[in-house]
C-alpha cells in the first residue's frame, strides 16, 4: 500500500481531540436537515453502487440498503468530512487517494521524491509530534528548489499540510 501520514488524536487533559474535531468537520445529527440531507446523499450512492454491482447479498449491501432512517440512526454522530469548512482546506492534503483520508497524506510522495536528501527522505518514515513536524516541513523547504519543477507543488503541500496540522497540537503517525 505504501507509506501514509495518519494525523493523531490530540490530548486536552485526560480527553482525546480528534483531528477532525479541530477542524470543525460536521457530524451526522439526526435532527439538523443540512447533515441529515447530505448524509442521504452519501447513502444514495451506496445503494447506486450496490445496484450497479448487483451483490445485494453482502454485508455492505445489507447495511446500506435498509430503511434511510435506520441507517441514520446508526450512523449518528458520524463526521461527514465532504463538509469540512472550507477556512481549514489547508488540513485537507491533495495528495491523498485511495485508502486515505482527506486529512491524512500520502507520506510516500515524499520518501520518493528525486532530489530530497536522503535523511529526508528516511525521515518521511517516522512518526512525528508537531514540533517535529514543524522542523521537518523547514527541513524539507530548503530542498524545494531542487526537486523536478512538476513535482514542487507536491512538496509544497506537504510542507503546507506538516504546518496545518502542527500548529493544531496534532502529531502524526507514519505507516505502510
Amino acid at each position: 500500500m505504501g507509506l501514509d501520514w495518519m494525523v493523531e488524536a490530540r490530548k486536552e487533559g485526560e480527553r482525546e481531540i480528534s483531528p477532525l474535531e479541530t477542524i470543525e468537520c460536521p457530524r451526522l445529527d439526526p435532527d439538523d436537515n443540512v447533515t441529515v440531507r447530505h448524509f442521504l446523499k452519501i447513502v444514495e450512492s451506496h445503494r447506486s453502487n450496490i445496484h450497479s454491482r448487483g451483490d445485494k447479498d453482502t454485508d455492505y449491501a445489507k447495511h446500506w440498503l435498509r430503511p434511510s432512517d435506520e441507517i441514520i440512526k446508526d450512523h449518528a454522530g458520524d463526521f461527514l468530512v465532504d463538509l469540512i469548512p472550507e477556512k481549514h482546506s489547508a488540513g485537507v492534503a491533495s495528495v491523498n487517494g485511495m485508502m486515505t483520508s482527506p486529512i491524512d497524506f500520502r507520506g510516500k510522495v515524499i520518501a520518493r521524491m528525486e532530489g530530497l536528501p536522503e535523511n529526508l527522505k528516511e525521515d518521511a518514515f517516522a512518526d512525528m509530534d508537531p514540533d517535529a513536524m514543524w522542523i521537518y516541513a523547514d527541513a524539507i523547504e530548503e530542498h524545494v528548489e531542487n526537486v523536478p519543477e512538476e513535482d514542487q507543488p507536491y512538496l509544497k503541500d506537504a510542507i503546507r499540510w506538516l504546518r496545518f496540522w502542527s500548529d493544531k497540537g496534532h502529531g502524526i503517525n507514519a505507516w505502510y
